[in-house]
């Protein structure tokens, strides 16, 4: 199957491409290479979008010849494309963080209003891993400020908590202002955060924090 993905009839390569994805992890030794050299190089975004998720149904066997492709894959011209490949990195799992915060970095700072949503329900759930990449954007999002998206807002928050009461801690104040939020969504996830991080003056208000405001 793997060798056949290389022929150069489309349908046939559409067909090995996702017999290869019901194999799982278990194919990832013979044709996690092929697939990824798909995902980079062919030309059918159809084909790039199924090698993606032949490569998810992997997993963490399908990193080490894999990840580089499914996070260069988040930034594809293909939108389609770009979404199945930010959900995968979910799939390839934290050892692949390395890869897949650079590209959840991009895609929240350069992606659409969905792009977005998808790369942070993403950093959920590849939690701590990726806090270095993707902590400080998504402090940004959650200011309510003109044109900001009211649901990246709240999952901004979860995110927040997510990845770990070091980047609660950094974003306090933020988390502390955003209680006051307009959407009791977003007051909730923020006081979750604040509390799941023992950020007690910042569940107090950001009033408490006049010193960290001017003195971080």
């Amino acid at each position: 199957l793997a060798k056949a993905i290389s022929i150069s009839s489309t349908e046939l390569r559409y067909e090995a491409i996702l017999s290869l994805r019901r194999f799982g992890p278990k194919a990832a030794p013979e044709a996690a290479a092929a697939l990824a050299w798909v995902v980079t190089e062919d030309a059918e975004a159809r084909l790039r979008r199924e090698a993606v998720k032949a490569l998810a149904a992997m997993g963490e066997a399908a990193v080490a010849a894999g990840g580089v492709a499914v996070a260069r894959a988040c930034s594809d011209e293909d939108t389609d494309v770009q979404v199945v490949a930010i959900r995968a990195l979910a799939d390839l799992g934290p050892t692949n963080a390395e890869q897949a915060g650079p590209a959840l970095k991009e895609a929240l700072e350069k992606g659409s209003q969905e792009i977005r949503r998808f790369a942070v329900n993403t950093v959920i759930k590849l939690g701590p891993p990726v806090a270095q990449w993707t902590g400080a954007i998504l402090s940004q999002f959650l200011k309510n400020e003109p044109g900001n998206d009211p649901k990246l807002r709240t999952k901004a928050a979860e995110a927040l908590m997510v990845l770990g009461p070091d980047v609660c801690y950094e974003n306090e104040v933020i988390l502390a202002r955003a209680m006051k939020d307009p959407l009791e969504s977003v007051r909730q996830a923020a006081f979750n955060g604040l509390r799941e991080s023992n950020c007690t003056q910042g569940m107090l208000g950001s009033m408490y924090l006049e010193h960290r405001i001017y003195d971080p």
